[in-house]
């Protein structure tokens, strides 16, 4: 549990007095001066509002078959599969996200910094950081192929949670739950629209035959990360990988 009074969030300077040898007559004691940490955030009573829980990457996960299991392994996403993080504190959330710069890429804990770099994401999340950089669509419509296969299970743009469903209630494991599978999991722990809707911005570069283990998705999840952070006023929904900067 994070304490603002905790001696790793302030440092206090003592100034020795030399003694006089005359007696003092008794003054109001005077607070201790205390360094600044610019840049730094203290944690308050503030809480985040986020678009997306950690809940439906788990439920995702809970339930997979086995030869679900199979093809998230051969994909490089084995590791998502030991994920256990049900909810995410909302006052931790908000304190993290303060604390992040998207322009130096730095994380200001107060008594040290943390650069967030790619292979922090990999050594953290255990993703594939491939050599090719994903392309997006900044509007994912129906006249970009991939978008339009994805589209073509769901009435309506799904949300998460739609789609775990839809996962759950197939038996296929083929392309389909790939890019399933992948949308859940960079919606979740990389972007979600304002309106709660899943992340197809990514999938104009899973063209049919490529190999996902040869894309960057350690770049991607930083790249949502500054994106949604840039974009945050403090006081709308948070849109972006608050699971990522808590772990």
């Amino acid at each position: 549990m994070l304490d603002c009074s905790d001696s790793d969030f302030e440092t206090v300077l003592v100034k020795r007095k030399q003694p006089s040898g005359k007696k003092e007559k008794n003054q109001p004691l005077k607070k201790k001066p205390k360094i600044q940490v610019m840049g730094y955030a203290p944690i308050t009573n503030n809480r985040i509002r986020t678009r997306s829980s950690p809940y439906t990457l788990c439920e995702l996960i809970e339930k997979l078959t086995d030869e679900k299991v199979d093809v998230i392994k051969k994909m490089g996403f084995g590791s998502v599969l030991n994920y256990n993080i049900n909810c995410m504190p909302t006052r931790l959330g908000y304190w993290l996200l303060s604390n992040y710069n998207p322009t130096s890429n730095v994380l200001n804990l107060g008594y040290t910094e943390v650069t967030i770099t790619t292979s922090l994401v990999r050594d953290i999340l255990g993703i594939p950081m491939g050599d090719i950089q994903l392309k997006e669509l900044n509007k994912p419509t129906e006249k970009d192929q991939v978008v339009a296969e994805f589209r073509q299970q769901f009435q309506k743009i799904p949300t998460a949670g739609d789609v775990v469903d839809f996962i759950h209630s197939s038996t296929d494991t083929s392309r389909l739950f790939t890019l399933n599978f992948l949308v859940v999991f960079n919606t979740i722990m990389g972007e979600t629209s304002q309106g709660g809707t899943v992340n197809m911005k990514f999938l104009t570069s899973l063209k049919m035959g490529v190999d996902i283990t040869t894309f960057d998705w350690c770049s991607y999840l930083l790249t949502c990360l500054r994106r949604t952070k840039a974009g945050w006023n403090g006081k709308q929904h948070y849109n972006g990988p608050l699971v990522f900067l808590a772990v």
